[in-house]
């Protein structure tokens, strides 16, 4: 009983504290590596975060080009109604659109 209070630092320990003291101990005899198990996990998810980012910014910059390029499809044989300005007049979908901004463009 001494050994017990001189553990807990001359305190009394309840019979839950003792419990929880025996099952932590358990846990790591079964276990003895699993601190370094961890700590090796933490540095694999961080270093796989970092080096994920890292590709996606890289790639994020090496293909900006491809997001900002336009393709236009134009039915053979109409190839000529792709005005100068980009505008598909007979083929568009935003036909009145471009109609407006031409209007507008001629005042």
């Amino acid at each position: 009983s001494s050994g017990i209070n001189a553990e807990y630092g001359g305190t009394i320990p309840y019979a839950s504290q003792i419990a929880k003291d025996v099952c932590e101990y358990l846990a790591w005899t079964s276990h003895p590596y699993m601190d370094e198990s961890k700590l090796y996990g933490m540095k694999a998810l961080a270093s796989i975060t970092l080096f994920g980012t890292a590709m996606y910014l890289l790639m994020r910059v090496k293909r900006s080009h491809m997001r900002l390029r336009q393709l236009a499809f134009a039915v053979p044989g109409k190839e000529k109604s792709i005005a100068a300005n980009g505008n598909v007049s007979s083929l568009s979908k935003y036909k009145q659109v471009d109609e407006m901004l031409d209007r507008a463009a001629r005042k």
